[in-house]
């Protein structure tokens, strides 16, 4: 076997055939907004579900309603696809804000992923409240203290879970009956404090800045296309017990881009020690 080298590019020959990986492959096509006194946009409107605009200032685009969408104008295929988002936004009022792509023609039908949960932010780091947590593989089990609750590791938790109700957050799946329950418990913090325990996809964010960043990754086999060939981003902004949202977005940025088991799963064939070699700097054959 020979290994060929490219700046940015590697290339192995091997006796079944020629395997390269560059950074060009993997990010396909990147569309970015800004919003403020010069909105510039590579995507579509930032528009309620009604198709109405939402106002930009100085400070970005806000967001006043519980839902919002973005069309990203990417026509080819989805599959062996993923999309990065990144956002930077200000809650100025609410609880949480979470980010979706749409999976078919029903419009509320996105799989979402939370951005920021003030509620579980509040819980785990203010004195008044100090829920602990265990975690494993971005997965996190928030402990509520008044149920005096210890667990060494996330598998402990799931195999002896505690009497009272568990709220699931953000995609998460326990096997745990009549206990879980899902609507509203992690968005208000008067109806999280009755919770036993909140099982989450979802780290404490400790952002204090103006504006936050964040960024998720969301695949795209499963994404709804609309007529034009774009596909949907929704923000979610879920707003305080009778009030109304506010979230500023300042800029959002789509990067699609290619998965490895798009590369005919040549890859996934191939030694490991072969896929860890990564080397960027020009050489000859």
């Amino acid at each position: 076997m020979r290994r060929a080298v490219y700046a940015g590019t590697v290339v192995l020959v091997a006796a079944a055939g020629i395997y390269s990986v560059s950074d060009s492959f993997l990010k396909e096509k990147i569309f970015r907004a800004s919003y403020g006194e010069k909105t510039e946009s590579d995507l579509g409107k930032l528009e309620t579900v009604e198709g109405v605009g939402f106002p930009v200032t100085k400070r970005g685009a806000v967001i006043d309603r519980d839902m919002a969408h973005v069309a990203v104008p990417y026509e080819k295929s989805r599959l062996f696809k993923k999309a990065r988002v990144k956002i930077s936004y200000a809650i100025q009022d609410g609880t949480s804000l979470e980010l979706g792509i749409r999976k078919s023609q029903f419009w509320r039908d996105y799989e979402r992923k939370p951005v920021r949960n003030l509620v579980i932010d509040e819980l785990v780091k203010r004195a008044e409240w100090n829920w602990d947590f265990v975690e494993a593989g971005g997965i996190y089990a928030y402990l509520n203290p008044r149920f005096d609750l210890e667990y060494a590791s996330l598998a402990d938790f799931s195999a002896s879970l505690p009497e009272g109700r568990i709220a699931l957050y953000g995609n998460t799946a326990l096997d745990c009956g009549e206990k879980c329950v899902t609507v509203g418990m992690t968005n208000d913090i008067a109806e999280a404090e009755k919770m036993a325990a909140i099982y989450a996809a979802y780290a404490p964010d400790r952002c204090t800045e103006d504006y936050c960043e964040a960024e998720i990754e969301f695949p795209l086999a499963g994404a709804y296309q609309n007529p034009d060939g774009s596909f949907d981003l929704m923000l979610y902004a879920f707003p305080q017990p009778g009030g109304k949202p506010r979230v500023i977005v300042r800029s959002l940025e789509v990067s699609v881009e290619n998965t490895f088991e798009g590369i005919g799963g040549a890859l996934k064939a191939l030694p490991a020690s072969l896929k860890k070699q990564i080397v960027r700097t020009p050489s000859a054959l």
